[in-house]
């Protein structure tokens, strides 16, 4: 019972991705045809892949796994949904900066 205390915080970091997807998405319909759109889609993809971080976190932490597979699915798969994640968020960055443009000149 107690490790699953443990993943409390885990649990609702789930949830808040899922709240924080289907914000995105509406955000996004919103401006949908606008230049802007396109970076909130980014966006949802980097909390689907942070979620699907969390689900793996979760499962492996209550469902052990092999000693031969452990590293794998940590050093892999894990940090895989990590950077993936990153990539969407730096992807989306860049199109508001190409969007709205570096900041006001000086």
């Amino acid at each position: 019972m107690l490790k699953y205390i443990y993943e409390i915080p885990l649990f609702i970091f789930i949830i808040l991705a899922i709240f924080t997807i289907i914000k995105l998405y509406q955000a996004q319909k919103l401006l949908e045809g606008g230049a802007i759109g396109r970076s909130y889609r980014m966006l949802m993809y980097s909390g689907i892949f942070f979620m699907l971080w969390a689900v793996d976190h979760i499962y492996h932490d209550l469902v052990p796994l092999p000693p031969e597979l452990k590293d794998f699915f940590h050093f892999v798969i894990s940090h895989g949904f990590l950077l993936i994640s990153m990539t969407f968020i730096a992807i989306a960055a860049g199109i508001i900066k190409k969007t709205v443009g570096a900041g006001p000149k000086q």
